[in-house]
């Protein structure tokens, strides 16, 4: 009786070990994943929520400013004024420059120029709970020059005291007991001007 070992048809140790090798580490890898997804999932959540109350705000302070043109309450004097804008217009707009602010929809309300329901800029950043984190949104509007007083120099003409605003959104929120926050800035300008 001869034993012929040279055509086996079954795998050897060695071949088992390395397949459940390869097989264990391509798991450890998709499970790794997985679980990475799991934890920056709600991460991202917040991150794209506080992007969105701040585009909110930029897109509230420009539909506040397109008000008050319309109903001719905010010239383009008091829009160039260093945000020193007449005191009703201010009451009903809020849109004079500083920071700490927030948004708040009014329905009618003094003076009488604002008998009309509309977004307001107040003082005071407003806070937006979304799915139970509390987001903390501040806005500020500053002074900003797209041209510079030399520009309006060589063309003959005398330069604002500004011909656009810095609209600067800030929103905070806490997540795993730390402080996160996200900014997005945006130049409005005097589109009546143009």
């Amino acid at each position: 009786m001869i034993f012929n070992f040279s055509k086996s048809k079954g795998m050897t140790l060695a071949e088992v070990i390395i397949a459940l090798g390869i097989f264990t580490l391509f798991v450890g890898a998709v499970l790794t994943a997985i679980l990475a997804d799991a934890q920056n999932g709600p991460i991202n959540k917040h991150r794209l929520q506080a992007a969105n109350l701040a585009r909110e705000g930029i897109q509230q302070v420009s539909q506040i400013r397109d008000m008050a043109w319309i109903k001719g309450h905010l010239t383009a004097t008091e829009w160039e004024n260093n945000g020193n804008v007449d005191n009703d217009v201010e009451k009903c707009y809020g849109l004079a420059q500083g920071t700490g602010k927030g948004l708040n929809f009014v329905t009618s309300s003094a003076p009488a120029l604002c008998n009309f329901d509309h977004w307001r800029l107040v003082a005071g950043a407003d806070n937006v709970t979304l799915n139970g984190i509390q987001y903390t949104r501040d806005i500020s509007i500053a002074n900003k020059f797209i041209f510079t007083p030399n520009d309006y120099a060589q063309q003959g003409l005398t330069p604002p005291a500004s011909n656009a605003k810095l609209v600067t959104v800030t929103v905070s929120w806490s997540e795993n007991g730390t402080t996160k926050d996200l900014t997005f800035k945006k130049l409005i300008t005097d589109w009546k001007a143009i």
